[in-house]
């Protein structure tokens, strides 16, 4: 695999984690993307499981590097069997990493973010301003679109994306499947919005389906 540094170290807190996945943002351009395959951009090593990381903040940072293709390198003993267990269904969810590893022309890109901007400070001391959400997709195979809707708050907030909004034809309907659980969700048009409440710093990972 070849993969280039596209961010400054990453700490195993959530300020330095989703400030390196805005890194990400600048090789996803929609129609002549650099990050592909042979040349990845890589916002540094997965901090699951390390640190302070509650299990929201471990699967919703996990989630967000599957859903932009970056090269999933773990960073923490794997003979530690106490913390293989605690994240063992975040990194052996098979949906998340079919995402992951699929191509179809493009990594993920930022599809929405909200106009509210958020103060945070990252394990070096560095104070950034961020959406408090933001909304992520990944063109699959046969027309479907991974989507990830994070929560980058400190409190509980809604999160929504109309289905128009990633690039779906007018008139059709998908199928709503949770990453998370498992669980098909239900059928939507492409003129309807799916919202979702999300607790601090958790995500809803989902694919959408035609039907």
């Amino acid at each position: 695999m070849n993969f280039w540094r596209v961010s400054g170290d990453i700490g195993p807190n959530w300020a330095s984690i989703i400030s390196n996945l805005q890194q990400t943002i600048r090789f996803q351009d929609l129609e002549h993307p650099i990050s592909q395959p042979g040349c990845w951009a890589y916002p540094d090593m997965l901090e699951v499981g390390n640190g302070d990381l509650t299990y929201n903040e471990s699967r919703s940072h996990f989630g967000a590097w599957c859903v932009v293709s970056a090269p999933l390198v773990l960073g923490f003993n794997l003979l530690d069997s106490p913390k293989v267990t605690q994240v063992w269904d975040i990194i052996t969810n098979v949906e998340a990493l079919e995402i992951s590893q699929s191509w179809n022309g493009h990594p993920g890109r930022l599809v929405s973010q909200s106009t509210e901007l958020f103060t945070m400070k990252d394990h070096y001391g560095k104070v950034t301003l961020l959406p408090s959400w933001q909304v992520w997709a990944k063109s699959l195979a046969k027309s479907a679109q991974g989507v990830f809707l994070v929560n980058i708050a400190d409190s509980t907030q809604p999160v929504s994306i109309k289905i128009s909004d990633l690039g779906f034809s007018d008139n059709i309907r998908v199928n709503v499947r949770d990453i998370w659980e498992h669980k098909d969700l239900g059928v939507l048009s492409t003129s309807s919005t799916y919202s979702v409440t999300l607790a601090a710093h958790d995500s809803k990972f989902l694919r959408f389906q035609p039907v």
